[in-house]
């Protein structure tokens, strides 16, 4: 069976409870206006059930950065995994999820692209009224 890998863009709004640094004064939290990374989350299936450990990787189009996520998994996997990555900017990433078996052998899901825009804008201000 080969592996599939699923990749969507994570919310670009905090929870409330977090949007936040002091919720008695209200002060807002500035990284949940203008986030410095985006979150994306990465789900594979068809993992072989002898996966040792699990790497979640993006490349940046742009400079061919790489950016991964390393994770050990039980022996007896079974269904779909999920994980995510924090990348620092918009581009266009070319994501893979790499699974090495427990006799060192790896197996990797083809590229899945994304890309990552702010459609609000890095220059949008907020008017934020509270009562």
């Amino acid at each position: 069976m080969a592996i599939t890998l699923t990749v969507r863009a994570g919310s670009r709004f905090k929870k409330a409870a977090t949007a936040y640094n002091d919720q008695v004064k209200q002060g807002h939290n500035a990284n949940s206006i203008n986030p410095t990374t985006r979150r994306i989350g990465m789900t594979a299936s068809g993992l072989p059930i002898l996966t040792r450990t699990l790497e979640w990787r993006a490349v940046r189009r742009s400079d061919g950065r790489l950016f991964s996520r390393s994770k050990t998994t039980p022996f007896n996997i079974s269904g779909p995994r999920s994980d995510g990555l924090n990348l620092p900017s918009e581009d266009v990433y070319d994501c893979q999820v790499v699974a090495t078996l427990h006799d060192g052998k790896k197996q990797q899901s083809p590229l899945a692209s994304i890309s990552l825009r702010d459609s609000l804008g890095r220059d949008h201000r907020w008017l934020v009224c509270l009562r």
